[in-house]
């Protein structure tokens, strides 16, 4: 179920490629594309692996125009992914982040897809895998006040946020370019598999409970 460091080293390499190659992703990026395979690279064949993305390695996408002609960037980065394949949820650790960076000045916006975090055994209260809005860029000032709502999502890692990215901002090149290839889809089935697999077990369980909620199940502390 979990695939390998070098697995996911071999995706970086082949979808962050083919995102450059179709000018989704900027050519910068080439920085992020070759630190993190090598890094997952030194991992070997490892099912326990870290992955990070510092800000200053980001994968930046291209800019991007909208109808009302205001530019802006996405821009994704890995605080940190931590795998256990001991853990049922797979993930010890799980820190991702879309920022969407207005080129203007005029806006900026972040968010992150978060395993809630744990201290001394106690969780944050929220789902235990979680879409949060907020937090702050190098190019900001202080975080969001507002730290709620915090969605209930499913695990997302770097080759599913960069699909997720691609198709919302990309939408053409996604349709006629990248989603029929079928080595991209063969590395995004390998993350999928990690990311959904145990997810969407949890979910199918919950809902045949009629004396619970989904949503009670995925929280951090569920029903015992």
């Amino acid at each position: 179920m979990i695939p390998t460091a070098v697995d996911m080293a071999a995706a970086v390499r082949a979808n962050g490629s083919k995102l450059i190659e179709h000018g989704i992703l900027a050519e910068s990026s080439w920085s992020a594309v070759n630190s993190l395979y090598a890094d997952l690279k030194r991992q070997k064949d490892n099912e326990a692996w870290k992955l990070t993305v510092p800000r200053e390695y980001a994968f930046h996408f291209n800019i991007v125009q909208n109808e009302k002609k205001i530019q802006f960037r996405p821009i994704v980065s890995v605080k940190g992914i931590d795998t256990d394949p001991k853990d049922k949820n797979i993930f010890k650790n799980l820190d991702i982040s879309l920022q969407v960076s207005c080129i203007q000045s005029l806006h900026h916006a972040r968010w992150h897809f978060d395993k809630a975090n744990e201290e001394k055994g106690v969780f944050q209260a929220g789902p235990l895998f979680h879409m949060q809005f907020g937090g702050h860029g190098s190019d900001q000032g202080e975080d969001f006040w507002l730290k709620e709502p915090r969605w209930a999502h499913a695990p997302m890692d770097l080759i599913l946020l960069l699909e997720a990215v691609t198709a919302n901002f990309f939408t053409d090149k996604w349709l006629t370019s990248v989603r029929s290839d079928p080595t991209w889809c063969a590395y995004v089935t390998k993350s999928e598999k990690l990311c959904l697999s145990a997810y969407i077990e949890k979910v199918s369980k919950a809902i045949q409970i009629s004396s619970d909620t989904v949503l009670s199940a995925l929280w951090a502390t569920p029903k015992t």
